[in-house]
């Protein structure tokens, strides 16, 4: 099994063992290699090279968003005014 070979650290085996947890718990039983290749590839797309994808531009919107809040509640709180 691929998964095997990953570094305890990779998000792909994480996902991979997150899965057959799962479908342990649900079903009460291990899943055939099959199952476990097609977690695989699952996580191998969407953790491409064990990488975790990060969105930066929309983290950076959202941090901007939330510094302007910030600075407005400030300014409300010195005017008198209460959030």
């Amino acid at each position: 099994m691929k998964h095997e070979t990953w570094k305890d650290n990779d998000p792909r085996k994480a996902f991979v063992h997150g899965a057959m947890w799962y479908y342990l718990r649900d079903r009460g039983q291990t899943m055939w290699p099959s199952n476990i290749h097609e977690c695989e590839v699952e996580a191998e797309e969407r953790y491409p090279k064990g990488k975790i994808k990060v969105d930066v531009d929309g983290m950076e919107k959202k941090l901007s968003k939330f510094l302007v809040k910030i600075e407005q509640l400030k300014k409300g709180e010195k005017n008198g005014n209460n959030f």
